[in-house]
């Protein structure tokens, strides 16, 4: 059987171990984390779906038991520790595909340093933002052919930079424009702590300017329970999608501009991974990121982040405190 090796079994982690039980194929997985409460965690959840397992699963919270050709390796760690991560794996496995979680790292040099790491020892690599593998989102960027386009997130208490980063990368997709500027001057002053501990998350509006014409503004609100609503303008469409009821209002300029609304559930994790893994062992490819492109991305994103937070802070970082 091949290998799948998931690098942290918590909140995440702990979900794309659950799609993995709903493969067809039998794999040997090892799950890793060094803290026992997540690797329970792990084993929980996915002893609890009342399915057939024809998986070999094994957890461990160390990397001493890594075979040394892994199939898929998921990674799903912290931003601060996961290039230290990556190139301890690296040393001692042969890697075929990789999966990142964003944000991806905390230091600026670990992007480059990674990417030509990957890069001299032939492992592909994908980036998880994730609305390039809905199918709603997905399915969108054909209904597109105007690439300019006005793009709106609206919600409360979502935290603005852990989804933003998520936001542009699907603007980008739709436009097929990677280059934009970020604008700061709207984003709350109050630096806040994010619900992962050492790491901190921003509320207001933070708004970028994409080369092609394209904006997209992105607002969370400090206060209050305003579902997420994200709406997208075009010569071509417009739409509101309220994500958190998988229902979409869209109307098309083909159609007379006639509202119709649309059943587009947004889809957990849980119920992606085993896609992903399907399209890379049959297809060597899948519709995540390639990571030189989400380094971009990142790069545009958190180096105005960063001058934010030390601009409208005592403490003067040279990392970025995200994740």
């Amino acid at each position: 059987m091949k290998n799948i090796v998931i690098v942290g079994a918590g909140q995440l982690g702990s979900r794309h171990l659950q799609a993995l039980k709903t493969l067809d194929d039998a794999y040997n997985v090892f799950v890793i984390d060094t803290n026992q409460n997540s690797l329970s965690v792990s084993k929980e959840r996915y002893n609890s779906m009342q399915i057939p397992d024809k998986n070999n699963v094994k957890y461990y919270d160390n990397f001493e038991q890594l075979p040394k050709d892994i199939e898929i390796l998921i990674n799903a760690t912290n931003s601060n520790n996961r290039r230290e991560i990556i190139e301890k794996i690296l040393n001692f496995s042969n890697i075929k595909f990789m999966i990142l979680e964003k944000i991806l790292f905390a230091k600026k040099d670990d992007y480059f340093f990674i990417g030509d790491l990957i890069k001299n020892k032939g492992v592909k690599t994908w980036v998880n933002f994730s609305m390039r593998d809905m199918d709603f989102y997905f399915n969108l960027k054909k209904d597109l052919p105007n690439k300019q386009i006005i793009y709106q997130v609206v919600g409360s208490q979502y935290g603005l930079v852990t989804n933003a980063i998520h936001y542009l990368d699907h603007l980008v997709y739709l436009t097929d424009c990677k280059e934009f500027s970020i604008d700061t001057s709207l984003i709350d002053k109050n630096i806040i702590q994010s619900k992962r501990a050492g790491f901190n998350e921003l509320n207001g509006v933070l708004s970028a300017n994409f080369k092609n014409g394209s904006r997209i503004t992105i607002c969370c609100y400090p206060f209050g329970n305003n579902p997420v609503v994200v709406e997208i303008i075009s010569p071509d469409i417009r739409l509101f999608y309220k994500e958190s009821e998988g229902k979409v209002l869209m109307s098309k300029g083909l159609n007379d501009w006639d509202w119709l609304e649309i059943d587009a559930p947004i889809t957990y994790q849980s119920q992606r991974t085993n896609k992903l893994v399907s399209d890379l062992t049959l297809k060597g490819d899948c519709n995540l990121t390639k990571y030189e492109d989400s380094v971009l991305t990142h790069i545009q994103l958190l180096d105005p982040l960063l001058s934010f937070i030390n601009n409208n802070s005592n403490n003067k970082l040279n990392y970025y405190p995200f994740t």
